[in-house]
């Protein structure tokens, strides 16, 4: 309900080209559909301010609204996402857009391993690495496995 209230008063009142509108993780707390339903609307009715469109900083995990039919390419946003770097049980470095992860849901395989690089790169990052890190912060792996079936 906050998330609603501060967005609702961003979007009638800081509606200007010298406005600043921070959405992070707005539509959290919804189910999937709805958030990214939500989170969509808000950037598209931005969007048809034009020249009175303020500068936003968006934050999402809703990835399904990061495709061309939701956001076009030619909409003037610019896209960043935290790097991460993935290594082999061996310690050999693998590229964080291998080909065959692009359409695998679950990116990182057993013995590999996700290092959170802290760096901000040019570019969508379109990969949850949750799983990984909920082992890495002790999640047993039984939930960690129920969550990546359900």
């Amino acid at each position: 309900m906050i998330d609603l209230n501060q967005v609702s008063l961003a979007l009638r009142n800081a509606s200007t080209s010298r406005s600043i509108i921070i959405l992070d993780e707005f539509g959290k707390g919804t189910i999937s559909s709805d958030g990214a339903g939500l989170f969509a609307g808000v950037i598209k009715y931005l969007l048809s301010l034009g020249d009175a469109c303020p500068f936003v900083f968006a934050a999402t995990h809703f990835h399904e609204v990061l495709t061309p039919s939701i956001l076009p390419p030619s909409s003037p946003i610019s896209f960043i996402h935290m790097s991460v770097m993935i290594t082999t049980r061996e310690g050999e470095m693998l590229e964080d857009n291998r080909e065959e992860a692009q359409e695998d849901r679950q990116r990182i395989r057993p013995g590999e391993a996700v290092t959170y690089l802290f760096k901000v790169s040019e570019g969508l990052c379109l990969h949850s690495h949750a799983s990984k890190c909920a082992l890495t912060w002790g999640i047993p792996q039984k939930v960690v496995t129920r969550a990546e079936y359900v």
